[in-house]
Formats: structure tokens, C-alpha cells, sequence
């Protein structure tokens, strides 16, 4: 078993380069490193393979994150039967491929604290790139995060737009808690829980962060926060947000 372990770490290695840059990354080569990995692993570690490839490329904390690749994998998995319906990894691979980088960002209702209904296509755009992230008032992590991401000056200045979703009901700590929210940010609630019933957006955990560009289209999709914050505190990454599309 720790042959095969090897094995599979190995290939990893060797088939996957440069897994992390989504918007560069088409479809064909992403499909092109899936069969790479799978043609090279023996039927029996197929299983194996799975669980390495969810950790590595489906993981909300992994630096290489890459829902699209995790999701081909699957597939090439599945063409060979090793995936049933159901499973694991074809439920994941759903979640994979629910919203991905390069996507338009879905449009949703949110409520404000004057009790107003806005979208969500009302806060970003604009020209400038959008952080929306989803907390919990009496989340710790995510007011520290938020802390993190205003001490980036793009963001402290306004160049990178704010935007904060509460998505449970409990208004009287969401209402209290609004004086700690930064200034210039939409702050509001989904009061309808329409992201839970329409299914378009994933949520692995709060905070869940999303990175959403000056064009409306998904750059990072419900990160932790540590791959945002390293591409946010990159001149020449925020540079790039900025860019007219080729």
C-alpha cells in the first residue's frame, strides 16, 4: 500500500504543473492532465487516486486547488467504473463544477439593514474587482480575516469593492455586530435563504470567500481566505484584474 501511495504522489508530481492558474488553464489541457494521471495509474489504485486527487485539488485549503482539473479526473475515473452514482466523488465533482473560475457570477437578493433589497450585480462590476464573502457575525476567523484583507491597501482604499452576506437568520446579532463591518462595504443578509435553496453558489465553510473580477466573472471560488490574501497582496496580480480582456 505505500508503494502505491508513492506511486500516485509521484505522478502527481510529474503530470500536474502549474495546476493552480485557472483562467489560463482550457479545457483541453485540463483534460489532457486528467488522462495523463489516470493512464498512468493501475486499476487497482484507482480509489487511491480519488482520495488524493480531493485532497489536492478539491480541498478548500489546498494551495493548488483546482476544481475544474478535480473534476476531469472523475470523469476518466467514471468512464472506467471506478465511480458509481452517488458516491463521493460524484457528488464532490458536482460541487467542482456547480461555479468555476471563469464563470459569470450568479446574481442573488440581498437585504440590507434598512431592511432595503438590492442584488448582488449592484455591488460589483464598476471597473473594479469585488471580494464577496460569506460570514457569520459571531464568526472570530472571519472577523479577523476581514481585518486581514482591509490592511491590503487595494482593498483599505476601495480599488477592490467589498461585500459581506450573512446566510443565517438570527438578525438581532447580525444588526448588532454592523458597527464591526468596514465602511464603504455592503453589508447585508440573504433573508430569502436563496443560496441554499437555488443551488448555484458553494459554500464549503465560513468564511467562504470569493474573488470576482472587474468583468463580473469568478477568479478564486470559495477559498478560506489564504489564496485570496496572496493574490490580493501581489501588485502586479491586482495589476492584472484591472487589465482589459485580450
Amino acid at each position: 500500500m505505500q508503494k502505491i501511495y508513492i506511486t500516485i504522489i509521484s505522478l502527481f508530481s510529474l503530470a500536474v504543473v502549474n495546476a493552480g492558474d485557472f483562467r489560463t488553464s482550457s479545457d483541453c489541457h485540463t483534460a489532457a492532465k486528467a488522462d495523463s494521471l489516470i493512464s498512468a495509474t493501475m486499476p487497482q489504485s484507482i480509489d487511491s487516486l480519488l482520495i488524493a486527487a480531493e485532497n489536492r485539488f478539491f480541498e478548500r485549503t489546498s494551495p493548488e486547488r483546482d476544481d475544474a482539473l478535480y473534476a476531469a479526473i472523475v470523469d476518466r475515473a467514471e468512464a472506467l467504473g471506478a465511480v458509481g452514482p452517488d458516491s463521493r466523488a460524484d457528488i464532490l465533482r458536482t460541487d467542482a463544477r456547480r461555479i468555476l473560475p471563469g464563470m459569470q457570477a450568479p446574481d442573488f437578493p440581498i437585504t440590507l439593514a434598512d431592511d432595503s433589497r438590492h442584488s448582488l450585480y449592484s455591488f460589483i462590476g464598476e471597473g473594479r474587482p469585488t471580494l464577496l464573502i460569506f460570514y457569520d457575525p459571531e464568526c472570530e476567523d472571519c472577523h479577523d480575516l476581514i481585518n486581514e484583507l482591509m490592511s491590503i491597501p487595494a482593498v483599505a482604499d476601495g480599488s477592490v469593492a467589498g461585500v459581506a452576506v450573512y446566510l443565517d437568520d438570527d438578525t438581532d446579532a447580525w444588526h448588532a455586530d454592523l458597527p464591526r463591518m468596514p465602511r464603504g462595504w455592503a453589508v447585508g443578509r440573504d433573508a430569502d435563504s436563496y443560496i441554499e435553496s437555488d443551488e448555484k453558489w458553494v459554500i464549503g465553510g465560513i468564511p467562504s470567500v470569493y474573488l470576482i473580477g472587474a468583468d463580473d466573472r469568478i477568479i478564486i471560488k470559495d477559498d478560506t481566505g489564504d489564496r485570496v490574501l496572496r493574490m490580493l497582496s501581489d501588485e502586479n496580480k491586482i495589476a492584472e484584474m484591472f487589465a482589459p480582456a485580450d
